[in-house]
């Protein structure tokens, strides 16, 4: 291992002033910033996301670990102060290093209560402008996988998704579960033809932690991906704030988590409480903020637009 950093300081230049560019931004939005811990009693529920554990000395000391995102904190604000706020700092997925993934990486995520799903996807277009990346256009998943694939995604079932792969992108394709197969169709044939594009209105079953609605005789989630050049770069939420739905998606969450076979986690409490005492009507946005910068500087891998890629998973 080189003992150099992987960004050129002309790179780092560069970044630090992008930094201060986001910040103002989100200031001259109306948004506070603000810092939340990196460490938590509980993860992300997200059967597909992997935290990092922190076992710290003693035997009485309670197991930590590290964000994947500060979903929970932010939303904890939320519901007390009911103000716009955002967070600029790190987050940590357990998932292995890549051109376009670090385990350790600098997320921006924001929200702004009292307002809807269409104005996530506004200020997502406002965000791309003024940055430079021109205005993005709006499809619905449907739209975009109906346009590659000529099916409707919201009503295909597995053996219908299976074939799809093997019609499409590989014919040696082995049976995947719905959710496997439709992300799989997406990331492979849709995303590609994403240049500057917001996709909403994903399938239901992922949903997450956003609200759910009939569209045109499917349920869909109002959720959004900014995706530049292929690669996603933000993904917003109509907040869910329904606290039986929220402990019911987490309860399905742990559920799916032990047939993926992996850890089951401590429920965030706290946080649905927070739900439960009033959540306001709001959106959230996680942006990579890597990502973003390699887009603006032209790069192709994180290691170009980072100052270290020391750590592997």
């Amino acid at each position: 291992m080189s003992w150099r950093p992987s960004a050129a300081l002309s790179a780092l230049r560069a970044r630090a002033a992008f930094l201060a560019e986001l910040r103002a931004w989100f200031h001259g939005a109306g948004y506070l910033e603000v810092e939340v811990p990196s460490l938590a009693l509980a993860p992300a529920s997200d059967p597909w996301l992997d935290s990092f554990e922190v076992c710290p000395p003693g035997a009485q000391s309670p197991r930590l670990y590290l964000l994947t995102s500060p979903e929970a904190y932010l939303k904890r604000l939320l519901a007390r102060d009911r103000v716009p706020v955002f967070s600029l700092a790190r987050a940590f997925r357990a998932e292995p290093r890549g051109p376009l993934h670090q385990p350790e990486f600098t997320l921006l995520e924001w929200y702004q209560p009292h307002a809807d799903f269409s104005g996530a996807c506004d200020e997502l277009q406002r965000l791309s402008e003024d940055l430079g990346f021109g205005r993005p256009e709006r499809c619905s998943y449907r739209q975009l996988f109906e346009s590659v694939y000529q099916r409707n995604p919201h009503r295909l079932s597995e053996a219908e998704a299976n074939a799809l792969i093997r019609d499409h992108i590989d014919p040696h394709w082995s049976n995947g579960s719905l959710e496997m197969a439709l992300n799989v169709l997406f990331s492979e044939g849709c995303e590609p033809l994403c240049e500057n594009m917001l996709v909403t209105h994903f399938p239901a079953s992922q949903a997450a932690m956003s609200r759910t609605l009939e569209q045109d005789g499917d349920l869909v989630c109002l959720r959004v991906e900014w995706y530049l050049r292929g690669v996603e770069i933000a993904n917003g939420y109509d907040e869910l704030v329904d606290g039986e739905e929220q402990r019911k998606r987490a309860s399905a969450d742990q559920q799916r988590r032990a047939v993926l076979g992996r850890p089951v986690v401590p429920v965030d409490a706290p946080l649905l409480s927070a739900v439960d005492a009033g959540l306001p009507p709001s959106y959230g946005v996680a942006l990579g903020v890597d990502r973003l910068f390699c887009a603006r500087m032209g790069f192709t891998q994180l290691a170009d637009g980072v100052s270290f890629t020391d750590v592997t998973v």
